[in-house]
């Protein structure tokens, strides 16, 4: 029947192995921990939602999807300042808005 136990030799290189490993994952964690991302405008807690929604469309920083989302939701919302017409045409006493 065969040995089961390693030698000494062999658990050292394979302790080394495992321990080389684990500070490797944990120098990359730490690298990830340490890297810092730079404020964005969308991140003030104090924006109001369309604040919010107009500085993510506004980012180039964002990835185009998620501004075009924000600008259709945008879109969809039915504000006041949005019902005016933005076209005012008058041709021979007919009104057009």
């Amino acid at each position: 029947m065969a040995d089961m136990t390693q030698s000494p030799s062999k658990q050292k290189e394979s302790t080394k192995a495992r321990t080389s490993t684990h500070e490797a994952r944990e120098a990359a964690r730490a690298a990830q921990e340490a890297e810092v991302r730079e404020p964005r405008p969308y991140d003030n807690p104090r924006l109001t939602a369309i604040q919010f929604l107009e500085a993510v469309m506004h980012d180039p920083t964002v990835n185009l999807y998620s501004r075009m989302k924000a600008a259709d939701m945008l879109m969809r919302l039915d504000l006041p300042q949005h019902r005016e017409p933005s076209l005012f045409y008058q041709m021979e006493g007919i009104s057009v808005q």
